[in-house]
């Protein structure tokens, strides 16, 4: 099989999500939309003339700035492992390897392997709807229940491998993926073989890959670049199992990114990229800048959200990510039958607030917070601030079960998919 096909995913998806209670709630959430495009499309219609330039002028000061910012000379790296927890799976059942596999359950699927991918499986869709693409085509999908311990065990392999090249940074921002400065480690290869700086970068990150691979036996993507948002761009090029190096000129990587869709720019979801397209006919980062006054005017000339859009699309960002103390920590689970009874739902509260509980590791929190997903695939939170008299104390599991509990049953929820609880450290 070369390929998913598009048009049987898509009959697939409708003929099992159509008429369910999700189906009407995503109805509903594409209604709204609709009115803040329609809205968004009027105030872009009402922009003046001297608005818009006042607004583009706004946004080339604003460029300018952040260009006297840059840090030049830097050589970043994104090291994305490929479907790493379908990996993790394969690598200790090889017969997985040619099957199509997911991670996760008929409620949802977590990560699929690159031969369910080609039924178009992918991941985060309902492990149902997944099944039901494989079988319509020929095969069989098989589940494999997620084993946080063990990805947890393989991400401290993956962090020992890359700190043993001694980058100047590194940093997880995810289970499966971590950011490095490789400045260094490239000027010493270059000194050593009198290699340009690029050929240089690709050989130093094609050890680290081949090093992971040695001590792992998982293979890993990575993106190349001047800073890091363009290292997460060019992780996803040549995957799986590739490299790619983005130009390292201000003009070329300008070049490079301007056919780039707007979906790829860091924050940009999919009620962002509805609005930069319907509202403003904006579809890939070149017409962002082409349009930045349109952006600054419409969607607010102080406002955070289009300066960082414009940013990202100009292939701007830090050279360094820097590990902070953790500032949260917590647990959560998901329920493939949600539950319907107080008392099954209350027993699994004190569940996940005992896994939770284990990772504060005696520290005091100063807020608990509970995640709840509902049968409507809502998510909400409740938050209380930890009381005074249990903070000036040691913090104990009894502590942590009343309040969550306390929490919990203020406001009954009928059917519960999801619960998580989450303490706020000081």
């Amino acid at each position: 099989m070369k390929g998913c096909d598009k048009a049987l995913q898509a009959r697939v998806i409708a003929e099992l999500s159509q008429g369910s209670v999700h189906w009407e709630h995503v109805a509903g959430v594409e209604k709204d939309i609709d009115v803040k495009v329609k809205a968004l499309k009027r105030k872009a219609k009402d922009v003046k003339t001297k608005e818009l330039k006042i607004a583009e002028e706004r946004a080339d000061s604003l460029i300018r700035e952040w260009e006297g910012e840059e840090v030049t000379g830097e050589w970043c790296v994104l090291v994305d492992m490929d479907m790493f927890f379908a990996a993790v799976e394969m690598r200790e059942n090889p017969t997985l390897r040619d099957k199509p596999m997911v991670v996760g359950s008929p409620s949802m699927v977590s990560t699929a392997n690159y031969a369910a991918r080609q039924y178009g499986v992918r991941s985060a869709m309902p492990g149902f709807i997944a099944r039901e693409l494989v079988s319509r085509q020929g095969g069989t999908l098989i589940f494999i229940k997620p084993n946080m311990a063990k990805y947890k065990a393989a991400s401290k392999q993956l962090t020992a491998s890359l700190r043993s090249h001694s980058p100047d940074s590194l940093y997880h921002r995810s289970i499966d993926e971590a950011y490095m400065n490789i400045t260094s480690l490239v000027t010493a290869r270059m000194e050593a073989s009198n290699e340009p700086p690029r050929q240089a970068a690709e050989a130093v990150v094609s050890s680290i890959r081949a090093a992971v691979f040695s001590d792992l036996g998982l293979t890993a993507s990575a993106g190349i670049a001047p800073n890091m948002a363009l290292a997460k761009l060019a992780a996803d090029v040549n995957k799986p199992n590739g490299q790619f190096c983005t130009p390292t000129e201000r003009a070329a990587i300008r070049e490079w990114l301007s056919d780039q869709p707007v979906r790829r720019i860091h924050g940009v979801g999919h009620v962002t990229e509805r609005l930069l397209k319907e509202g403003l006919g904006v579809h890939t980062m070149g017409d962002v800048f082409r349009q930045r006054g349109l952006l600054l005017a419409t969607m607010g000339v102080g406002k955070k959200t289009p300066q960082a859009i414009l940013k990202g699309a100009l292939g701007m960002g830090p050279t360094h990510y820097s590990e902070k103390p953790a500032r949260s920590t917590g647990a959560e689970r998901t329920f493939n039958t949600g539950l319907v009874k107080q008392e099954s739902q209350v027993k699994a509260l004190h569940a996940v607030t005992r896994e939770a509980f284990k990772t504060l590791e005696s520290r005091t929190p100063e807020r608990l917070t509970l995640r709840i997903k509902t049968s409507l695939l809502e998510m909400s939170t409740r938050s209380v601030v930890i009381p005074k008299a249990m903070r000036q104390r040691p913090f104990t599991l009894e502590d942590a079960i009343a309040i969550a509990e306390g929490v919990f049953l203020k406001e009954p929820t009928d059917e519960v998919r999801l619960l998580g609880v989450r303490f706020d450290l000081a």
